[in-house]
């Protein structure tokens, strides 16, 4: 077996709510405000996906 680093990052996606995400991302090359973008794109991916099985 082989250790794995992860951190959780917390960042507000609506007002008053907020997103929690687990990642194995190198911190200093994707702070929290980047990871944030990135899950916006990702969440659109998403919910097409979603979509489509309807």
């Amino acid at each position: 077996m082989y250790p794995i680093s992860l951190r959780m990052v917390r960042f507000a996606v609506k007002e008053g709510m907020y997103e929690t995400v687990i990642t194995n991302l190198p911190a200093d090359q994707f702070p929290p405000l980047l990871l944030r973008k990135l899950y916006h794109k990702c969440w659109g991916i998403e919910t097409s996906f979603r979509d489509l099985k309807r």
